[in-house]
């Protein structure tokens, strides 16, 4: 999904996101944002605010209550810089992620 923020404080972009990618032309540098390996039912959500956009992670641990106690929950974020001119940067990302494009 893509699309722009227009600082409604609402949450534009939500869901079982596998990465983000974003990137300054002026620059043309980007950057990835994706969990490794990605998870099936984690829960990502961009708030969109005039003044911020933030980037929440909601992880699903499945019932806790029969969790055996020690035991550990971890996820990695991966955080990925690259290089790309405009016309390209979407492939680019998707392909460091380890998605085609639109996946």
């Amino acid at each position: 999904m893509s699309g722009n923020f227009k600082g409604d404080a609402r949450e534009p972009f939500k869901g079982n996101i596998k990465w983000v990618g974003l990137y300054n032309p002026a620059a043309e540098t980007g950057v990835l944002y994706m969990l490794e390996p990605p998870l099936d039912k984690a829960v990502h959500f961009f708030w969109d605010r005039a003044y911020d956009r933030k980037l929440y992670f909601r992880g699903r641990l499945g019932d806790i209550k029969i969790s055996k106690k020690n035991n550990r929950f971890e996820y990695l974020v991966k955080i990925v810089g690259f290089e790309s001119q405009a016309v390209d940067w979407k492939e680019k990302a998707s392909s460091i992620a380890g998605f085609s494009q639109g996946g």
